[in-house]
């Protein structure tokens, strides 16, 4: 389920810079998590597969967003 959100935050990260893109991680985590996951229109972080999920997924976006704020610094 969080495969859809990380064209989200590789936009935010190359066109808004790294703030935006963080917002758009915790965003997409969040609405993800709510949305997606079972029970739906839930937080709970109760199964070890969710909690691991989430890991990758903050892991991968920040990555994302590092890189891609690292590539804009040395474009310019």
């Amino acid at each position: 389920p969080f495969a859809t959100f990380f064209l989200a935050v590789l936009i935010m990260a190359w066109y808004g810079g790294i703030g935006p893109a963080l917002v758009s991680v915790v965003l997409g985590a969040l609405s993800a998590r709510y949305f997606f996951l079972p029970p739906r229109g839930s937080l709970s972080l109760l199964k070890l597969y969710d909690t691991i999920a989430l890991t990758l997924y903050f892991s991968v976006g920040l990555a994302a967003a590092f890189f891609s704020e690292v590539l804009q610094a040395e474009s310019d």
